[in-house]
């Protein structure tokens, strides 16, 4: 679920994984590995700060009014 709300914030800020990562402070493919691990708290904020998000967005898939994304 964590990588598919990232990927899904990437749409919507017309960015791809790779630039999101390199903004964010991160290796190439990091954010691929997310998938099978848990990422660390403060690379995941990193993240949540480049896409304009909250880390409880992207873990829980809400969007920033608080309801569930479809």
């Amino acid at each position: 679920m964590l990588l598919h709300n990232i990927k899904e914030k990437c749409k919507e800020r017309g960015i791809n994984i790779a630039q999101l990562e390199r903004s964010a402070g991160l290796t190439s493919s990091t954010i691929y590995k997310w998938d099978k691990t848990i990422p660390a708290a403060d690379k995941l904020s990193s993240v949540a700060d480049v896409l304009g998000t909250t880390v409880k967005a992207l873990l829980y898939g809400e969007n920033e009014g608080g309801s569930k994304s479809a």
